[in-house]
Formats: C-alpha cells, structure tokens, sequence
C-alpha cells in the first residue's frame, strides 16, 4: 500500500514538472515584452507600448533557434510593412549586408536606430550573445534582457549617441524578425510610445 502511494506521488510529481516543461517550451519562436522601472510591459492588441523616457529593457524570450534582427526607426515605414503582413522581401533592413557591428554583452546599453539597417541579437552560450542578461528557462527557451540607455542614430556619416530621455521623437518604432535559410519563421512589430 506504502509502494503503490509513493509510486502515485512520484507520477503525479514527474507528470507535473512535464507538464511545466512543456509549458516553457511552448514559446512559439520568440516574444517580445519590455521592463521599466522594476514593471513588466507586454505590447497591447494593437502592438503599441507606453514608456517613460528613461532607460528600460527589451526583453526577447527565445524559443531555439535563439537569434533575431531587430529594425529600430523614428520612421514607420517598417512597422506599417509588417503590420499589413508584406513578404520578408519587402522589408530591405534584414537582407544579408544590412546589420550593423555590434559589442557582445551589450555593454553600451544602447539600441542603433537607423531606417533601413538591422541590429542583429543572439544567444550562442553564457560566453557569446548580445545581451546585458540571460535566463535559461529550459534546453529549448532562454528569456534574454537588454538594457536601452541609449540611441545610437546615423546621421549619414557616423553614428551619434543620445540618452533615452533626450529622445527627439515621440515614437519609435521596432520590427523583430527571426528567420533562418529558408525564410521568415515569425515577426513581431511594437510601436513604442514615450
């Protein structure tokens, strides 16, 4: 009797953490939300966020393959292509020869924003990924963190930094896409509000 109820305690208990697992594991590619002063943002029905214009996090849980490039602009153009559910031709910022050299770590906490270039994020192991922070949720998920304290802008001829708060624009837009080989496997799109 001893032996039958361990054993139901041991399936129940096993069941329950496959379960969690599979819970985990259910990221379809990858989501997006934001931090900001300690508080969780997950963009609205229509894509939209609000922030104050101070630093925050861009928060990508990842489901493997962990990589996505990332189009930040002050201009919509992007935003409203993926929107309306344009080809992954359409969108000439993530084409090959489009992204932009970036540090691992995130150690400038900065985002480049720039109309038709790409930031490009990974996560390869704990030595080598662009994020100030990563979580390892499960063998498939990893919840990564960067902080944004500044924009990097290209002015045509070089890049020049400003802090979140000096922000010149009330709006900034964000497409996120991850692909591989073959083509686009998901796309997100936020507008962020400041």
């Amino acid at each position: 009797m001893k032996s039958t109820y361990l054993l139901s305690v041991i399936l129940l208990l096993w069941a329950g953490l496959l379960q969690a697992q599979t819970a985990t594991d259910s990221v379809a590619y990858f989501e997006v939300s934001f931090l900001q002063k300690g508080k969780q943002i997950s963009p609205d029905e229509d894509h939209e966020v609000k922030l104050k214009k101070d630093d925050f996090v861009i928060v990508l849980t990842m489901n493997n393959p962990w990589k996505v490039s990332v189009n930040a602009s002050f201009k919509s153009a992007y935003f409203k292509l993926a929107e309306e559910g344009a080809p992954l031709n359409d969108f000439i910022c993530f084409r090959k020869g489009h992204g932009m050299a970036e540090s691992p770590f995130n150690e400038a906490r900065h985002l480049f924003v720039a109309d038709t270039l790409k930031n490009f994020w990974f996560y390869s192991n704990a030595e080598l990924h662009r994020f100030d922070s990563v979580e390892v949720v499960s063998n498939t998920v990893v919840r990564a963190h960067r902080t944004i304290k500044y924009f990097y802008m290209n002015d045509g001829t070089a890049y020049a930094p400003f802090m979140v708060r000096e922000v010149p624009k009330g709006k900034l837009f964000l497409v996120f896409m991850m692909q591989n080989d073959k083509g686009e496997l998901k796309r997100e799109y936020v507008k962020v509000k400041f």
